[in-house]
């Protein structure tokens, strides 16, 4: 008897890339939970969905066992013109997306950029046009019910791409700290990465993490520094009240830390993953709105961040309860009571 064909439908198959800078890639992942979470309840077997984080940060999206997780290097990129994906959704402008072979691509389309170039225009991605091209009931509902900022609930609007309504995401959506921990899936030996104990000489709880820089310790946006000297004197004043060593960490090392027993320096000596697990252990963040700011965040650890020509309601991290905000400081003093404030309500 001849075998009939099957007529179910084949899965769609779904890449997203991540965007490149640290802190968007981080803050984009509330919209990833809501896509999983939609396509379990409602169309499971729809898409077969894989993840594109940058490099700098794959082990930690891996870690959070949402959909499968890849690097996108030569071989991936060779293996979609082979196989090309049905969709791929790029969220930023960045050029990593070049190259890549798909039947149907998404991004937002900025005409004096020639990388962007899509079947798809995603205009709320610019945060000057979120507000206007997002339901303002979406909108409303993660910012009442979430306390998420803007700069994450733009990326919200690849859940509408695919073709889930706005009401199915309210009703559908739920985040919960557990639902984002780092170091989720558990480990075996076919795990790329190993979750390791902190072991320097530093107790747990006995430091406090310092990010001085910001824009990848370039001199473009130097209007989102607070002054170094700054950190550094902050520093000091917490040693004396609260006998919390700071560690500094970053990509930058041309300002010269003071040789004191209670300053380390851990700039230029870690990966990220070895950051997020000296962060795991640490007492909490002090630095800048930056990449840090939001891996901490995730860790989910406590944070002090400097906002001088940013503001949490736009680009606050996932976890808004875990973020104190310190506002265009006018003083060292104002931060020096400031940051007593954060440490007592942390201890």
């Amino acid at each position: 008897m001849e075998k009939q064909a099957s007529h179910e439908p084949r899965s769609e198959k779904l890449e997203i890339l991540l965007p490149n800078r640290i802190g968007d890639a981080i803050m984009s992942l509330p919209a990833i939970l809501c896509l999983k979470q939609l396509t379990e309840k409602y169309d499971q077997n729809k898409f077969q969905i894989s993840l594109y984080p940058p490099t700098r940060l794959f082990e930690i999206v891996w870690s959070l066992d949402l959909f499968e997780t890849k690097k996108l290097d030569e071989i991936q990129i060779f293996k979609s013109w082979i196989n090309p994906s049905d969709r791929t959704i790029v969220l930023d402008s960045s050029s990593r997306h070049i190259g890549i072979r798909t039947k149907k691509s998404y991004g937002e389309i900025i005409p004096t950029k020639w990388s962007a170039r899509f079947s798809v225009d995603l205009p709320y991605l610019d945060l000057d046009k979120t507000e206007a091209k997002l339901p303002k009931e979406l909108i409303n509902f993660l910012g009442n019910e979430y306390k998420l900022s803007l700069a994450i609930i733009r990326y919200f609007g690849l859940c509408l791409e695919m073709g889930f309504t706005t009401a199915q995401i309210i009703e559908t959506f739920r985040l919960q700290k557990d639902f984002l921990e780092v170091m989720k899936r558990g480990l075996d030996d076919d795990a790329p990465v190993k979750w390791l104990p902190w072991e320097p000489t530093l107790a747990k709880g006995s430091y406090l993490i310092f990010c001085m820089e910001a824009a990848y310790g370039t001199k473009r946006e130097e209007k989102r520094r607070w002054q170094e000297n700054n950190f550094i004197d902050l520093a000091d004043k917490i040693y004396e009240e609260y006998k919390l060593l700071s560690v500094f960490i970053g990509t930058d090392k041309e300002v010269k830390l003071p040789k004191k027993e209670y300053l380390v320096d851990m700039r230029q000596r870690l990966s990220l993953f070895q950051v997020a697990q000296l962060m795991e252990f640490s007492k909490a963040y002090i630095g800048n709105d930056t990449g840090p700011l939001h891996l901490a965040n995730l860790i989910q650890i406590p944070s002090l961040c400097i906002y001088l020509s940013t503001e949490p309601q736009t680009y606050g991290p996932i976890f808004a309860d875990l973020n104190f905000p310190l506002i265009n400081p006018k003083s060292l003093d104002e931060s020096i009571d400031a940051a007593d404030n954060f440490l007592r309500k942390i201890s």
